[in-house]
């Protein structure tokens, strides 16, 4: 029973960050879509869903690509 109401508190959690990395990608596929490949895209997302969830503390959390 407590595990299933942690279970439940946690969930939509997951659901937000999904979901704010799929808006980041779209908002990123918009601006960029005709100037960069497929990996440099990627890179960009990450950056951005780190910065916005403040996941990475440390600048060598990110990849390189975001110091470019």
């Amino acid at each position: 029973e407590v595990l299933l109401i942690r279970i439940l508190m946690v969930v939509p959690v997951w659901s937000c960050e999904a979901e704010r990395s799929f808006n980041t990608l779209h908002r990123l596929k918009t601006w960029l879509r005709a100037t960069m490949n497929q990996n440099r895209l990627n890179n960009l997302v990450v950056c951005n869903v780190q910065r916005e969830t403040g996941h990475a503390e440390h600048r060598h959390d990110l990849p390189g690509i975001c110091w470019m």
